[in-house]
């Protein structure tokens, strides 16, 4: 397929989000779109789809002219998409997924299982799946489900897929499967547009990179005359330089929190740490190792079986969440969208909503001290927004995260949880928001970071914890340290170079 679209223009109300963009793509090339949060990809793929209209410009599909009102017109010109939020009924089949809405019938109007099954047994095997149609696809892991995603592309036998970050939830080994599905893709004369912030997945798999900046076109270029810091520059429209901002000395305080020995079932074991005034700890591990479950415990939301929390060297019990609080321990999940935020409500409201007794007055919110606590933080977070009644929902993800962060700031914490804290945002975003920890921890704020990505956690930790199938197996401070050394004990390896 060949795609062109051709000075698009987009406007909401007197908000304009695309000026003039330029995007094509031919047959058989893998294309990755970029930008940082809020520079118009997602408005420009939800044009293509059909989702939004566009208020000027055009679109054509192999030289011809089109006007997408809907989801379904664009699938009729066999363009797909792939959302980073999987767009998946858990309790129902694996098949019923894959043909939802899009069934197959018999003469007598009933669904024809035995047709879809076939079909779908050739789509999974040629991309190398094999699975029970019949279980509930929320038993399935996220890798597997976004394979089935592509997998109901290939059904509509579309010609040209968008993929939306497709490997931010995704272990290494499911990645590299999922760049096995598409070099089949790739011989098929499929078409891929690629969006992420990944820059070594963009490098490695596409052909041509387009820059979006601020909702205008900025570049297209092959990826083989481009250099990560060419996209990086484009992309924010200058010299960004590092991606992490100069570490600030500080001498560390006092103990804030210090767990000891807690276990809770097979998840974890025995795990102690401790984090003081001022001090960034991380935890690295793969995808299954326990440290989404540690923190849960730390702030009560899945209590430990045994162990022991001390907050500033006194013993608390931390069984649920308001106890956590009470602590004045803050989390922002991975999960902001589900977990973190209310996407259908205000910016205001989401701040409001985590701190209650803070902005009320004999149980009546006092909507000034709200309104300004909340311009506050989200000042401090240098959130980009039109104003606090904006829904959270019309929000980039850089934004979105900083509003999760606004409303942990607002209910002053001394001890901050981030678990995943940059995951699916851009560039510039990730550079606000450690330029943000360590203004913070100049103020005594003490952090517990949790990536998957251990370039983040050698960029700003002090100290790392590494976990490997829910034991720790090594405390390490981060003076110098290489990925490779926290590696090897995050794959179970110990000082004696053997695995346990």
């Amino acid at each position: 397929m060949h795609l062109e679209m051709k000075g698009i223009y987009k406007s909401f109300g007197p908000v304009e989000v695309l000026k003039n963009v330029h995007f094509d793509i031919k047959e058989n090339e893998f294309h990755a779109l970029i930008g940082e949060n809020g520079a118009g990809k997602s408005t420009l793929v939800k044009i293509l789809t059909g989702i939004f209209p566009h208020n000027g410009g055009n679109i054509f599909v192999n030289g011809e002219e089109v006007h997408f009102k809907s989801i379904r017109d664009s699938e009729e010109k066999k363009i797909a998409i792939v959302n980073q939020e999987l767009n998946v009924f858990s309790d129902m089949t694996v098949l019923e997924n894959l043909f939802l809405c899009k069934e197959i019938k018999t003469k007598t109007g009933r669904i024809n299982v035995k047709e879809q099954s076939k079909l779908a047994k050739e789509v999974l095997d040629k991309l190398g799946i094999d699975i029970d149609l019949n279980i509930a696809i929320g038993e399935l892991s996220v890798g597997l489900q976004q394979m089935l995603e592509i997998a109901k592309a290939i059904l509509l036998d579309a010609e040209l897929i968008v993929m939306d970050e497709p490997t931010s939830a995704l272990t290494d080994k499911e990645i590299n499967a999922l760049f096995e599905v598409l070099e089949v893709l790739r011989t098929e004369g499929k078409s891929i547009i690629y969006i992420s912030h990944r820059m070594k997945e963009i490098f490695q798999i596409c052909d041509r990179i387009t820059i979006l900046r601020d909702g205008e076109f900025v570049i297209t270029e092959k990826v083989k005359n481009i250099t990560y810091e060419d996209v990086v520059k484009n992309m924010v429209g200058y010299d960004l330089g590092g991606l992490f901002p100069d570490k600030p000395y500080i001498k560390l305080g006092p103990s804030l929190l210090r767990v000891e020995n807690i276990s809770k079932g097979k998840l974890f074991e025995n795990v102690s740490f401790e984090v003081h005034e001022g001090e960034i700890i991380g935890f690295a591990g793969l995808m299954g190792s326990g440290r989404t479950e540690i923190m849960n415990a730390v702030f009560g939301i899945d209590p430990c079986d045994k162990g022991e929390f001390y907050v500033k060297d006194k013993l608390v019990n931390i069984k649920s969440v308001q106890d956590a609080k009470k602590h004045r321990i803050g989390y922002v999940t991975e999960n902001r969208k589900e977990e973190g935020l209310f996407l259908d409500f205000t910016i205001l409201d989401n701040i409001l909503f985590n701190n209650l007794k803070k902005f009320s007055n004999r149980k009546i919110i006092d909507h000034k001290l709200s309104s300004d606590e909340a311009k506050k933080y989200t000042d401090l977070v240098n959130l980009k927004f039109r104003g606090l009644e904006q829904y959270a929902s019309e929000l980039s993800g850089g934004n979105q995260q900083k509003v999760v962060l606004a409303k942990w700031l607002a209910n002053n914490p001394q001890i901050l949880i981030l678990d995943e804290p940059t995951r699916g945002i851009d560039v510039n975003s990730k550079k606000q928001i450690y330029q943000l920890i360590y203004e913070l921890r100049k103020i005594g704020i003490g952090f517990i970071v949790v990536s998957s990505e251990l370039v983040e956690l050698l960029g700003i930790t002090d100290k790392i914890y590494v976990m490997h199938e829910g034991k720790m197996t090594k405390s390490i401070i981060n003076d110098n340290l290489s990925d490779e050394t926290v590696m090897k004990y995050m794959m179970g390896g110990t000082d004696n170079g053997e695995s346990e």
